[in-house]
């Protein structure tokens, strides 16, 4: 779509290639259709000694709300040893 600014031309993307570009970015992301659904406001927080799956959904609502991060290049990575006996995660 032709748009002027200040007197100044140029193109911008209708709302139509906008959405169309999140439906193609879900896709191509994968998510299993069980965890399709799934969102922090629905995440079920299982209780746990050092309340590190309170902690790791604290630190992932802090990612969400503070996105897109000016001069940060770096993204959310949960992990855990293999040896530790990862927590249940249940999403509602």
């Amino acid at each position: 779509m032709r748009v002027a600014r200040k007197g100044v031309e140029g193109v911008i993307r209708c709302e139509c290639a906008k959405v169309a570009r999140t439906d193609r970015l879900l896709e191509a992301a994968n998510i299993p259709f069980r965890y399709a659904r799934c969102e922090l406001e629905n995440f079920d927080v299982m209780p746990s000694p050092d309340r590190s799956i309170e902690k790791a959904k604290i630190a992932a609502e802090k990612f969400v709300d503070e996105y897109p991060m000016p001069r940060v290049s770096f993204g959310l990575l949960f992990m855990a040893r293999r040896e530790s006996g990862k927590p249940i995660l249940r999403w509602e």
